[in-house]
């Protein structure tokens, strides 16, 4: 029997990196072929391999907000910017208060909107700012002092 091709054997690597298996994970995912590497598969084991492991056939990634824009005819959010707020969202704890991010939007762009309106290049400068805020709470940037931060006495 022929064994897998190079080609193949760095498809089911990067099915492995994909998946997040540990090397345990994969061994025994492995041994259900009945060898112990990727090398000793043939070339129909690791079809079926890659063709059942595959993303694709991976339960389709729910998003929160969904983009309708392709990113060059008609300048509406793309899904990749829609993708990109949810995930800054969460992690500036803002998942929990919806008002939080809207009232970001008005902030930033000077419209009332959900995200799933807005115009590619708005969401570019919602993504700016939710970007910087977000480096800001891992300390890249210094946040801004907090009203109770400051000093009473006209101090600072």
């Amino acid at each position: 029997m022929k064994k897998a091709t190079k080609e193949q054997k760095a498809a089911i690597h990067c099915i492995k990196a994909a998946q997040g298996w540990d090397d345990a994970a994969y061994r025994a995912v492995l041994s259900s072929y009945h060898v112990d590497s990727s090398s000793d598969l043939t070339v129909k084991q690791a079809s079926h391999f890659i063709s059942h492991f595959s993303a694709r056939h991976a339960p389709p990634k729910k998003s929160r907000y969904r983009g309708t824009g392709d990113g060059v005819r008609n300048g509406h959010l793309t899904q990749a910017q829609a993708d990109e707020i949810a995930r800054l969202e969460d992690a500036l704890g803002w998942t929990e208060n919806p008002k939080r991010l809207r009232g970001f939007i008005f902030r930033t762009i000077g419209k009332r909107c959900s995200v799933e309106m807005l115009m590619a290049y708005e969401a570019s400068r919602v993504l700016t700012g939710l970007g910087k805020m977000a480096a800001g709470n891992e300390g890249d940037i210094p946040l801004p002092r907090q009203a109770e931060d400051l000093p009473s006495n006209g101090e600072g």
